[in-house]
């Protein structure tokens, strides 16, 4: 019978600002033990993890009459909240602000994103180490959870897309609220590059053609993260193909978005669920009438449901 754990407590092991590192998280203990999963949740730009997991953690998940926290819906996970290093803002006129990478105006997204390179860089790398550890806890990367909102679900999906294994390890599941996916154009411009190499005589064994399609995607998403690595330079081209098919294909993915988002425009999630669908991701999405660029008590319990539903299948 599983025991509850000492009164609740969340630790911050630095609060000392700097201007090229990656604060230690806030965590949230499981409340009861024994400890079976960890969601790693990312905060928007120019928040931090004290105010993002404040306001998550209090927010009613769900729309019953008998709301729940997201903790309690999870009451043997561990929560942890980094807070992304202080780095320039080029659009603002180089402002010194909280942001897990820098980037150009989400009006014009394929713009100036060599801007992006640096700090997903750092940020990839830090997540995956994160992920190690829990992994190293829990037996099993399968059972560790990587979220955000807004900047933080995009960097979410890029360190998902980009974690590095053997074939033997996989993410639990991925989600952003509000997200968009950085280099969207380059994955896409790989997977149109792949299909019109293949656009040969059509193969006269239909019994063949479902395999044929299978194995275009998988070698279009092997291509695809491989160039998102490179361009990151992190190193992940010299893995196997199919190690990075594994790693990429494994987790299943949750979008959701305010359909009146002024910030990160909608039509930015549906291109990333797109974009994701075409290399072979499972990718569930919902969007949200009259919710702005924030995530609501209906969208929480949506996380919830796919959350739980990709532990047990895991």
């Amino acid at each position: 019978m599983s025991s509850p754990t000492s009164e609740p407590t969340s630790q911050s092991i630095s609060s000392k600002k700097s201007t090229d590192k990656i604060r230690h998280p806030i965590i949230h203990e499981p409340l009861f033990h024994p400890h079976t999963h960890t969601l790693i949740l990312l905060h928007g730009r120019g928040s931090n993890a004290q105010f993002f997991s404040d306001a998550l953690l209090k927010t009613p998940v769900g729309t019953s009459a008998d709301p729940t926290s997201l903790r309690q819906a999870f009451p043997h996970a561990k929560f942890v909240f980094p807070t992304a290093a202080w780095s320039r803002a080029t659009v603002w006129g180089r402002t010194l602000i909280t942001q897990w990478f820098d980037n150009w105006s989400l009006e014009a997204p394929h713009e100036r994103q060599e801007l992006q390179i640096d700090g997903l860089r750092k940020t990839t790398n830090f997540l995956h180490g994160l992920i190690w550890e829990e992994a190293r806890v829990l037996g099993d990367a399968r059972n560790v959870v990587l979220g955000g909102l807004s900047q933080g679900g995009a960097a979410t999906l890029v360190a998902g897309l980009l974690w590095d294994v053997d074939g033997t390890q996989r993410l639990g599941a991925v989600f952003g609220m509000c997200a968009w996916l950085p280099f969207r154009k380059l994955i896409d411009d790989v997977v149109d590059s792949r299909r019109g190499e293949d656009t040969g005589e059509a193969d006269d064994d239909l019994f063949d053609a479902d395999d044929d399609v299978e194995s275009e995607k998988s070698t279009a998403a092997s291509r695809a993260v491989v160039s998102l690595s490179e361009m990151l330079e992190l190193g992940l081209a010299t893995t196997t193909s199919a190690s990075v098919n594994e790693a990429f294909d494994g987790p299943p993915v949750f979008l959701a978005h305010g359909v009146d988002d002024p910030k990160v425009k909608v039509h930015l999630g549906r291109e990333a669920r797109n974009c994701l669908k075409g290399i072979g991701a499972h990718v569930s999405w919902r969007e949200y009438s009259e919710l702005g660029h924030w995530y609501s008590s209906e969208m929480l319990g949506d996380v919830v449901e796919f959350l739980k539903d990709a532990m047990d299948s895991n």
